[in-house]
């Protein structure tokens, strides 16, 4: 209640370098199974693909400078995360549902542990994807590793972003104009979303030496309503779909949507 913004906003904070996701050695206290408030929530130590939706909350000067469960002190300029599962530490890219814009943070605190929300950014973070002046915003969570190609465009491309966030007409993949008039035929399960083909696919090559795919199931980039998703299909039902949905969440906890005609 008594949370809020830094006294002194820097200038330039929405200039702040993303995290740059690296190999380091996991924390050996913050990763075993731990309760709270009655849940007891066990980290995942693998390197599955993590993938959700949900709530982004952010916490301010109340918690500059305390430790964080990775024993490292919070900073509230950081571009660092609490989140109750993900390995500490690790690397999320976190897409603002709201505005499109991403950012590249730090895991290293555990949190949030209210129900309908799925993480807590830093201030500085939640000021780089537009959200800080409220409490909170729905946001896509993905995890990230080292030399993951899909984490975010390169420097030129950011420099050739328009004030959309999206990159000129003139340099959209051509496939997407061919795809613009395709019309959703079948059942598929969603599993990320993008506005930029190229890291779609690179979702599709990191899924694909990951998971399981159901026989006669494919993964793919299917462009619908102006973005490019990554869906696993087609089902002949939706009854066969969520089940699918539910094995997917337990072999690589990705919590997957249903797209239908």
């Amino acid at each position: 209640m008594d949370d809020g913004p830094p006294d002194n906003i820097p200038q330039g904070l929405e200039n702040t370098p993303d995290a740059q996701p690296k190999d380091e050695p996991l924390n050996r206290f913050a990763n075993k199974p731990y309760n709270v408030l009655g849940d007891t929530w066990v980290p995942d130590t693998s390197n599955k693909p993590y993938v959700a939706e949900g709530l982004a909350s952010w916490y301010g000067k109340k918690f500059h400078g305390k430790k964080t469960s990775s024993g490292e002190p919070y900073d509230v300029y950081g571009m660092s995360a609490a989140h109750r599962t993900l390995p500490i530490p690790s690397y999320a890219k976190i897409t603002n549902l709201a505005n499109g814009k991403t950012v590249i943070v730090r895991v290293n605190d555990r949190g949030p542990f209210h129900s309908e929300r799925v993480i807590d950014l830093s201030y500085a973070a939640a000021f780089k994807l537009g959200y800080s002046s409220k409490g909170s915003t729905k946001v896509r969570v993905e995890r990230v590793f080292p030399n993951d190609r899909s984490i975010s465009p390169t420097a030129t491309q950011l420099a050739k972003q328009d004030d959309t966030g999206n990159l000129p007409a003139q340099q959209v993949d051509q496939k997407t104009s061919q795809q613009q008039a395709a019309v959703l035929t079948g059942i598929y399960l969603q599993l990320g979303s993008f506005s930029q083909r190229n890291n779609a696919e690179a979702m599709v090559s990191r899924l694909s030496s990951n998971l399981s795919v159901p026989t006669g199931k494919q993964l793919q980039v299917l462009y619908h309503k102006n973005l490019h998703k990554v869906v696993l299909g087609q089902f002949t039902s939706e009854q066969e779909a969520r089940a699918s949905a539910s094995d997917l969440k337990s072999q690589s906890g990705i919590n997957s949507l249903l797209l239908r005609p």
